[in-house]
């Protein structure tokens, strides 16, 4: 996503605010990767300010960047972030594994 900068704001499909865009973690290992079973490339690690836990979202699970508020918008709701237990953050980040890419400022 070209738009996604360093501390954009994400919000959740029903307009709750998950937190600010920090980084990107790549998954190096193709044969851990099968998004039927939960298990992205690529999770976008998002900064909570407000409460505890910090956010790992899978890029698929974004819908899009909105020039006008300069938000990055999800697919799904707060609902099932909390549902998916998306705080919990993916094994291969985990373990040592992930391979960052910062997002530019």
């Amino acid at each position: 996503m070209a738009e996604l900068h360093k501390k954009t704001r994400v919000m959740t499909a029903d307009g709750q605010k998950l937190g600010e865009a920090l980084r990107i973690y790549r998954n190096p290992r193709e044969e851990e990767i099968n998004p039927e079973l939960k298990l992205f490339e690529f999770y976008l690690y998002v900064l909570n300010l407000d409460l505890p836990d910090d956010y790992f979202i899978p890029l698929d699970y974004l819908a899009g960047y909105d020039e006008k508020t300069r938000e990055a918008r999800l697919k799904i709701s707060m609902r099932k972030v909390e549902k998916e237990l998306l705080t919990r953050k993916p094994q291969f980040i985990a373990i040592g594994q992930a391979v960052e890419e910062p997002l530019p400022e």
